[in-house]
């Protein structure tokens, strides 16, 4: 093998002949000035520095930089594609009500797309937008899928706004407002706060289930306080503070006196040392003559 020196010229190496090819003695040279070598470095480096810069500013305003940086990113995806690295399946857990059609729109994938070009938190933001969706999370499983994991919000209860009904979750995020005959069993609760003060009110309810499954509906009112309607057209109405003592105490007037058997039309519980309660016509009728059928 031949050494590399071999071919390295003598004017690279800085190797030249002793004598002067036209002869005349050195004595007759007028020297040149000799410049500091840190001088005629600084010189063609400023002369690199500048040369560098304004063609990088040339390039930069004539766009030239972002054609080049567009055109390399199509090459490495192409390349990459060309590797196998593309989208050719999807793979979902923990998927009940959510569609296949809003999770493939919420992921902007296709397949054969390169698997590298997926933003997966920007994906799981648009994932986590949808209504049955409480979480999710990305990600790539090389070489060919894209995978999430789901967790689905629970169906609560049913919220009234503005006579249009949606089913809402314990938090109250809306979840949907279709094929609601599926969750006609759910409570219902009307007014623009009570999505989310529903799960207070609903556990307090749950203590006495036997007068909770008559009540079809409960009213935010003030963003304070409820208004319960129950099955047979009674409406009960609860302090702001204090609810759960006041349906408890509904709950011992019933035991004790069939109070919503009565002719009445509503029980107001909002004072702790009284009951009010408003007679409905029927009732009036009665007391004005208790010896005739109504």
């Amino acid at each position: 093998m031949r050494p590399l020196t071999a071919f390295i010229p003598a004017f690279v190496t800085g190797k030249s002949g002793s004598k002067s090819r036209t002869g005349g003695s050195k004595r007759n040279r007028v020297p040149r000035r000799a410049y500091p070598l840190w001088r005629r470095t600084s010189v063609r480096v400023g002369a690199a520095i500048v040369l560098c810069v304004g063609g990088g500013l040339w390039a930069w305003y004539g766009g030239y930089v972002d054609t080049a940086r567009a055109s390399a990113e199509d090459l490495v995806e192409q390349s990459l594609k060309n590797l196998g690295f593309t989208v050719q399946q999807v793979t979902v857990a923990g998927r009940d009500e959510t569609s296949t059609e809003e999770l493939l729109a919420a992921l902007q994938v296709s397949r054969g797309q390169s698997l590298f070009v997926l933003d997966c938190q920007a994906a799981k933001d648009r994932v986590e937008a949808l209504g049955w969706v409480k979480t999710a999370a990305v990600s790539r499983l090389w070489p060919d899928t894209i995978h999430l994991e789901l967790v689905e919000r629970r169906p609560f209860a049913r919220w009234q706004r503005k006579r249009r009904l949606a089913v809402i979750d314990r938090e109250g995020a809306v979840i949907t407002s279709k094929e609601m005959g599926r969750f006609a069993t759910l409570p219902v609760v009307v007014g623009e706060g009570a999505r989310y003060a529903a799960s207070q009110l609903i556990d307090v309810l749950a203590t006495e289930p036997n007068l909770f499954h008559r009540v079809e509906a409960a009213t935010r009112v003030g963003d304070r306080r409820w208004n319960l309607h129950f099955d047979n057209g009674i409406e009960i109405r609860l302090p702001a503070d204090d609810e759960a003592v006041a349906w408890q105490r509904l709950a011992l007037l019933e035991q004790d006196y069939r109070i919503l058997g009565r002719d009445i039309e509503a029980i107001d519980l909002r004072l702790p040392d009284r009951l009010i309660v408003r007679v409905s016509n029927t009732g009036v009728q009665r007391m004005r003559d208790p010896g005739k059928e109504a």
